[in-house]
């Protein structure tokens, strides 16, 4: 499923995958779509999300806030980041110890890193069909 900010599906290892692109900036109208993405493709299981910075873009502090709520992760059994740009580091670092709470999260410099920790914090991943 595609969005305006992001390319979001559910892969055969039953992770779902957010991927930005274009580096274009998100206002909170993009947090919600892309949040409502992340709710479809789940399939109403809670899954594990990997999320890919390379390719992001800035965020509307509303936005930051809205991915943060409680609600907009209902889906999301543990949250990986993957990106090796420090600026994405940056923001990244700064929405995991917002989130603390919420759900498991890591940063990643790489997606194998961050598959192998989603898979292995999270033995009971549903895959998909």
């Amino acid at each position: 499923m595609t969005t305006r900010t992001a390319h979001i599906w559910l892969g055969a290892d039953g992770i779902i995958r957010v991927k930005p692109h274009a580096r274009l900036h998100e206002s909170l109208e993009d947090a919600i779509e892309n949040v409502a993405a992340v709710d479809k493709v789940a399939l109403g299981v809670r899954r594990p999300v990997l999320i890919d910075l390379t390719l992001a873009g800035p965020q509307s502090a509303e936005c930051r806030a809205h991915y943060m709520l409680a609600e907009s992760n209902r889906y999301t059994k543990a949250l990986a980041y993957v990106t090796r740009s420090l600026l994405a580091r940056v923001v990244a670092n700064f929405i995991l110890g917002s989130n603390r709470n919420i759900v498991p999260m890591r940063l990643f410099e790489n997606e194998a890193a961050a598959v192998a920790w989603l898979l292995a914090e999270q033995p009971s991943v549903i895959p998909p069909g």
